[in-house]
């Protein structure tokens, strides 16, 4: 496979993480830690979707 399709790959499949990652964070069920283990993404990223849409909890 080309390396440019590669990267569209990995570039879609964490966009669909972030996705995922925004929607639990918005049910407020989950900890930022067990949100990043089942979407495959940092704790730091998390933080960082949940800041970018105002997501913090109070």
């Amino acid at each position: 496979m080309s390396k440019a399709i590669e990267e569209m790959r990995e570039e879609t499949k964490k966009m669909n993480s972030a996705q995922i990652a925004i929607n639990l964070i918005k049910t407020g069920d989950l900890t930022f830690d067990k949100i990043a283990e089942c979407c495959d993404l940092t704790i730091e990223e998390v933080k960082e979707l949940a800041e970018e849409y105002n997501l913090l909890p109070t």
